[in-house]
């Protein structure tokens, strides 16, 4: 095995393994707050599963195929085809799999903000879908007949691969940086010490670096430079499931750790109230309120750390009294949603 070959190795085994330690403690947290699997855990899973067939795709082409040599014009027929086979299935594996980690991060989005990011999240849903499947199609039906896609000696048509990238992934960056920056200005406008805010706007916008590191790989591709490319989209994809991991781990840290204070704090910042007036009485499900008022006409009551995973904001609509600064809650017209999910 060459230094080349075995570089190539380390960093597919790195990233991969990282990710997949992440899903784990992921499920380990969830284990630990002993409350059921949402739909963002089983997303997350979906990738950590994917990731594994993927893994072992790359490592047969980098084995059997490529063998550390990046110039593939100068590969024997036989290898040529093989990396170009692993090529073919990698890539129709990694428009699913980082599709599959942004499903996760909306889906968490929703339960933690609830109606505040409602429509925001269902349009990223069908956006992103909708560049998955374009992604995968074109991946399946880049050559006709599709085997010329991984053998070169067939007469066949195929589409240009670079111009492929270079046209896909822009947009899947932009929707990258479009979702990092959905929760930053709700949680700008939470009742937070400024530090906490900056940590826990700083833990959303890591993901941020998913969306640079697919722009870095359009460069990279653009220039030619397949092994460079290849080497950024493995880790585009692993850093993606991990940043989809992170808002989720604070039942492992340790209680007095920054991040683990800052979640609390989050979570301790959600406020429910009592409709003042209307049909629906104290408790009623779904009861919601209008801009927060003063004591004398609402009880508040904080959701402790053990009571609560996650809380839904809701946008604070109604009411016909003003708010009063120095009795009231000044919470930037952002309320509770009475029906938090006990998870």
């Amino acid at each position: 095995m060459n230094d080349t070959l075995a570089q190539d190795i380390a960093v597919l085994v790195g990233l991969t393994g990282m990710s997949l330690v992440f899903v784990v403690l992921r499920m380990l947290a969830r284990l630990m707050r002993k409350v059921s699997l949402g739909l963002d855990d089983y997303w997350i899973l979906a990738c950590a599963v994917l990731n594994l067939p993927y893994f072992g795709v790359v490592l047969w082409g980098l084995l059997d195929g490529e063998q550390g040599q990046h110039n593939t014009d100068l590969l024997p027929l036989s290898r040529l085809r093989i990396y170009l086979k692993s090529v073919y299935i990698a890539a129709i594996l990694y428009s699913v799999i980082i599709t599959f980690a942004k499903y996760s991060v909306l889906c968490l989005y929703r339960r933690i903000f609830g109606t505040a990011l409602r429509q925001s999240t269902l349009v990223l849903f069908v956006l992103q879908s909708i560049w998955m499947i374009v992604c995968v199609f074109e991946g399946l039906l880049r050559c006709q007949p599709v085997a010329a896609a991984w053998n070169v000696v067939l007469p066949a048509k195929c589409q240009n691969f670079t111009l492929i990238v270079v046209a896909a992934e822009p947009f899947n960056a932009l929707l990258d940086f479009v979702m990092v920056a959905m929760p930053v200005n709700i949680v700008r406008k939470l009742q937070l010490p400024t530090r906490h805010k900056i940590t826990l706007s700083g833990i959303f916008v890591l993901g941020s670096f998913v969306g640079i590191m697919c722009i870095i790989r359009v460069i990279e591709t653009q220039r030619g430079s397949a092994d460079t490319g290849g080497k950024w989209v493995i880790a585009q994809m692993n850093t993606g499931i991990v940043c989809a991991c992170l808002p989720t781990l604070r039942p492992i840290l340790p209680k007095r750790s920054t991040i683990a204070t800052t979640f609390r704090d989050l979570i301790t910042s959600f406020r429910t109230t009592n409709r003042s007036s209307g049909s629906e009485g104290p408790g009623s499900p779904g009861a919601t309120v209008g801009p927060v008022v003063n004591s004398r006409r609402n009880r508040y009551k904080n959701l402790t750390d053990d009571m609560v995973d996650y809380a839904h904001l809701t946008e604070a609509v109604g009411g016909d009294e003003p708010l009063d600064p120095k009795k009231d809650i000044p919470l930037n017209r952002i309320a509770i949603q009475q029906d938090v999910d006990v998870v």
